[in-house]
């Protein structure tokens, strides 16, 4: 069921500049100016043959209003929805601005803006973003993204630093989005399942697991399928039907994971973040387990993810 294991094409005429990584026949993808976005990825597979980890962000488009579904994109400074595009404390509301054709904020807003390339080579690339207080988020901040490319291992390294005189509440994390069909299995191992709403807000954690958490073809049969899971550790394991192991390893400040596949859907979203979807919000009313982080002046957020390959 793999995808072909043929590298992307380059176009001719224009196009959004990339960045191309290359390893021993693995490739990355970078849009610098789409949000420090992978557009596609592919490591060597089963028998040593380059196959898609990532369904193809379409490249020709360069709105990211609403973006395309595809890729792999950071979630800074926050990941998920916040609830009435609103963060409420004790003392204040602060107003955001809502995600369009929609009530609430999302995912950030790093994937909406363009980055700077500071440093590349063959197998890596490191982009930056510095963030002026406006309506989307009104404090100051920069963010940093390394990615790394080795034949059988994509690694994704972010660091959100508050340049703000002010504290800040603070999230990162990546979304990638994981081809998908009939056959798969994904395993990972979270000490809690948040129940949700229909517009994919986080209520409360509603049970302690055994550990062991399985999303396959039953769960996909039922339609869409999203889930959030708090004290994750670290490694999911996504089994595919042809016989090919991907393996997703984060570092401990990504200690939340959401699972996310739309009915139907070609891909899979297998997203390690560091805090519950309106997690800040739901802090404030005294919900622990959120996983939120407010960070002071010059304070800093740092955590990586690695993708890896491995025949069965």
């Amino acid at each position: 069921m793999s995808m072909p294991a043929k590298r992307p094409r380059k176009r001719t005429g224009p196009m959004t500049p990339l960045v191309e990584l290359q390893a021993e026949g693995a490739w990355a993808r970078i849009a610098p100016t789409l949000g420090g976005r992978l557009t596609s990825a592919g490591l060597l597979g089963p028998g040593g043959k380059p196959e898609h980890i990532l369904y193809p962000y379409p490249e020709a488009q360069d709105s990211l209003l609403p973006w395309a579904k595809g890729g792999l994109f950071p979630l800074i400074p926050y990941n998920g929805r916040i609830a009435q595009a609103r963060l409420c404390d004790d003392d204040r509301t602060i107003e955001l601005t809502p995600h369009p054709g929609e009530r609430h904020a999302l995912h950030g807003i790093s994937q909406r803006r363009a980055w700077a390339v500071k440093h590349r080579s063959d197998r890596r690339v490191e982009l930056a973003y510095l963030h002026e207080p406006d309506a989307d988020w009104p404090w100051r901040f920069e963010a940093f993204l390394g990615i790394s490319l080795q034949p059988r291992s994509l690694l994704v390294e972010m660091q959100l630093v508050n340049r703000d005189r002010l504290a800040m509440p603070a999230g990162i994390g990546c979304h990638p989005y994981v081809p998908s069909l009939v056959g798969d299995t994904l395993t990972f191992f979270a000490q809690t399942e948040w129940s949700r709403d229909r517009e994919f807000l986080a209520l409360e954690p509603v049970r302690g697991s055994d550990g062991v958490r399985t999303v396959s073809d039953h769960d996909f049969g039922q339609g869409d399928t999203t889930s959030f899971h708090g004290g994750w550790n670290g490694e999911a394991r996504l089994q595919r039907a042809d016989g090919q192991l991907l393996r997703f390893i984060a570092t401990p400040t990504l200690s939340h994971l959401v699972v996310h596949r739309p009915a139907d859907a070609p891909y899979l979203c297998i997203e390690p973040v560091s805090h519950v979807p309106d997690g800040f919000n739901l802090s404030t009313r005294g919900v622990g387990g959120t996983g939120t982080v407010i960070l002071r002046a010059n304070g800093s957020l740092s955590g990586q993810l690695e993708i890896t390959t491995a025949a069965n």
